[in-house]
């Protein structure tokens, strides 16, 4: 599995405020939508960074550990809706 390239993002303001609010850092939203498993959830992009994404990267010789659980929901103009972490697929998923 090849990363996808990062494409350009812009932060909504919900967002920006998620992300202060819950400690996690655009390393991770980048590390999510580029080696995260990607799907559609109500007309957007959903890029959950798994444990299996976690393998794949690390075969590839990039370490992305640390921001395993991450999930972004990106609208198709590029804007990042909101940003969560969660280590249940399950509930990503819904």
């Amino acid at each position: 599995m090849k990363p996808r390239a990062s494409p350009a993002f812009t932060l909504s303001s919900h967002a920006r405020r998620r992300i202060d609010s819950r400690g996690i850092s655009l390393r991770s939203v980048d590390a999510a939508i580029r080696w995260g498993r990607a799907s559609w959830s109500h007309g957007d992009r959903l890029f959950f960074l798994d444990r299996r994404s976690v393998h794949h990267a690390r075969r590839e010789g990039v370490r992305v550990d640390e921001h395993e659980g991450t999930v972004v929901i990106l609208t198709t103009d590029g804007t990042v809706r909101t940003v969560f972490r969660n280590r249940s697929l399950k509930r990503v998923w819904r």
